[in-house]
Order: structure tokens, then C-alpha cells, then sequence
């Protein structure tokens, strides 16, 4: 076998044209898979790192009157939510906010994100160091501590273990660190570097506060639970609403107002779902139309070395052995084209990756 392999490495040596051809072809139509199914995979098959998140969906206030689908949420609605929706085995509620890192060497511009202490039950998710949030440190005046990203913790912290128990400044103010999460996690997106508790004042549970709907609902559906007895709990909320609050429900009426639903696969790739399996199944055609040509030029290459196979055969060289030899050239050349094919895959992911796809 060795001597084969030798043999085949000086044969496409003598060839330079036919084998920078075929590897050319090979690396071409596997790198372009490779990378196709790295972000069909990323994004359709496994894009959260949270267990079970088919069972998560995103809660809205939806008005179809007003062309207005998907709205926020106020903190009343997601309240009434949390405890009317027997479909829900947890909810949580959640806004964006941007802080100035204070700490050892200069200030940061980091983006963070202020939930309830039930987000991380939501996504079933648990600390890689310390712990998250509870619901007394929800409460006004207990709110200042604060859960980091692994990313963050390593990056701007030398993934120093010491760092859970002490302080840092956020805005000014002090905000002592009661974890990490670990290395993976994310929520709602990659760029999220610190979540600190989102506390409910007095005024912000009252009816006064419906229609400033400015945060972002979740929930995860009990096993087994079905989106139509989710929205139909929904509805039901809304009905006695309506009843309860007859001077906001005529505007409520106009506007069709409710609470609708959204799985998270659903809302986030809905859009591109279709084009990415095109995608997919063309890139897969390109590999399949790639080996054929290759194999064309193999048998090609066999068909124009038939003299020296005949005259290996008349040596003494069993049809096995001529089958060996041949096979160790196509082995080499499909082995180099896998090589250079994830080198154009490496490529492209990060081309991929700078223009933010």
C-alpha cells in the first residue's frame, strides 16, 4: 500500500494540470457545503444553547387594527400573563440597557440587558460561576448586583475566579457580581455582556402603567401545552380586562387588541428559512455535479493509461492490484481536496462572519 501511495504521489506529480483541476473542483464544491451547512446548522438545527428551545416563544401586545402585529409589552400585561396562562411553565420579562463598566484600567461601553429573575429559569440556564439572580434580589433597593458574561469575564477580567463576591461600577453606581455564566451561553444575543435584575415598583404593577409597552416578554410551554390553549388564556385575560377597565377597552376594541405568540426558530430565521435550504440543496448540487466531473477525469486518466495497465497485467498484476493503484490516486486526490475544502470553508465562514451573516 505504501508503495501505491508512493507510485499515485508521483503519477499526479507528472499530471500538475489534471490534479490542480480536480483538487481545485473538490475544495471548491466541499468547502462551499461545509460552510453552508455550518450556518444552516448555526441557525435551523441547533441555534440556541438552551434546553428544550422548541418550547420557547416570544409574548407580544399585538394591535392587527393598527398594521401593528408585534408590539412590547408593559409590565401589567406580563403580570396578568405570568399568572393567567396555565400553558406556561415559566415567563419572563426582559429590556435592553447600555452601562459604563467602571473597573481596573479604562471605561467600557457595555450592553446589558434588565430582566426578571425568571429569565434564567425560563431558559432553564444556571451560572457557570456563583449564581443568578432570585426573586429578593428583585426586590427596589436590592437590585444592584449583577451577573456577567463568560466573555466578559475573561476578556475584561482575566477570568480572575476572585471577581464573584466584589464590586464594579455601573452608571456610577455600585454593582456587586454574584456570577458567570458559562462559556456559550447567550441572551437574546451575542453582544449581551451583564444582566441585572429588573425590579417592580408599586407604580409600574398598576393599571397606570398599561400602554407603556416598552419591554420584551417570553415564555416556555409546559410539555405538551398547545399554542391554541396558550391563546386562547390570552384572550380570555383580555376579555376581563375589558370588563374591568370599560374606559381603556374602547380603545383596545378599535384597535383589535391582544396578546398573540411566536416560537423563537419561527421569529428569529421565519424569514430566510426557505432561501437557506435553497441554498443548501444548491451548494449540494454543485458537490454532486463536482464528483461526476471528477470522476469523468478519472476515468479519463484510466481510459488514456490503458497501455501501462495492460502491460502490468502481463507482468502479473492481478485485477485487484490494478484496482488498488488506481484507488490510491483517488484517494490522494479526494484526501487534498477535503484539505484545501476546509480551508475554503474556514474562509468563508469568517467572510461570512464580517459581513455579519
Amino acid at each position: 500500500m505504501l508503495h501505491d501511495l508512493r507510485f499515485a504521489l508521483r503519477s499526479l506529480a507528472k499530471s500538475p494540470g489534471f490534479t490542480l483541476i480536480a483538487i481545485a473542483t473538490l475544495a471548491l464544491c466541499i468547502g462551499a457545503n461545509s460552510a453552508i451547512f455550518s450556518v444552516v446548522h448555526a441557525i435551523l438545527l441547533k441555534p440556541y444553547p438552551w434546553p428544550d428551545s422548541d418550547r420557547l416563544i416570544y409574548v407580544y401586545n399585538s394591535y392587527p387594527s393598527m398594521g401593528l402585529p408585534n408590539a412590547g409589552v408593559s409590565i401589567p400585561d406580563y403580570l396578568d400573563r405570568r399568572a393567567g396562562v396555565s400553558g406556561f411553565a415559566d415567563s419572563a420579562m426582559f429590556t435592553s440597557q447600555s452601562y459604563n463598566l467602571a473597573a481596573d484600567g479604562e471605561p467600557e461601553r457595555i450592553i446589558g440587558l434588565r430582566a426578571t429573575p425568571s429569565l434564567f429559569s425560563t431558559l432553564q440556564s444556571a451560572a457557570g460561576r456563583g449564581r443568578v439572580f432570585t426573586d429578593a434580589d428583585a426586590e427596589p433597593g436590592n437590585d444592584h448586583v449583577v451577573v456577567l458574561s463568560h466573555a466578559l469575564w475573561k476578556n475584561r477580567f482575566g477570568a480572575n475566579p476572585a471577581l464573584v463576591g466584589q464590586t464594579i461600577r455601573l452608571n456610577t453606581e455600585v454593582y456587586t457580581v454574584i456570577g458567570v455564566m458559562p462559556e456559550g451561553f447567550y441572551f437574546p444575543t451575542l453582544r449581551t455582556q451583564a444582566w441585572v435584575p429588573f425590579a417592580f415598583s408599586a407604580a409600574q404593577k398598576s393599571d397606570q402603567e398599561r400602554g407603556n409597552e416598552y419591554y420584551s416578554a417570553i415564555a416556555r410551554l409546559k410539555p405538551g401545552a398547545a399554542l391554541a390553549d396558550v391563546q386562547r388564556d390570552l384572550d380570555l385575560i383580555q376579555r376581563r380586562n375589558n370588563e374591568r377597565l370599560p374606559e381603556e377597552a374602547l380603545f383596545w376594541k378599535s384597535s383589535g387588541f391582544g396578546g398573540r405568540t411566536n416560537g423563537f426558530l419561527e421569529q428569529n430565521v421565519g424569514n430566510i428559512r426557505g432561501m437557506l435550504w435553497l441554498v443548501q440543496a444548491g451548494v449540494a448540487a454543485a458537490l454532486l455535479i463536482g464528483c461526476a466531473n471528477v470522476a469523468s477525469l478519472l476515468l479519463a486518466r484510466a481510459i488514456a493509461r490503458e497501455r501501462e495497465l495492460a502491460i502490468r497485467a502481463a507482468l502479473g498484476a492481478g485485477r485487484a492490484r490494478l484496482v488498488r493503484l488506481l484507488l490510491s490516486e483517488s484517494v490522494l486526490l479526494f484526501l487534498a481536496g477535503g484539505a484545501c475544502g476546509l480551508l475554503v470553508a474556514w474562509w468563508s465562514l469568517s467572510a461570512l462572519g464580517t459581513l455579519g451573516l
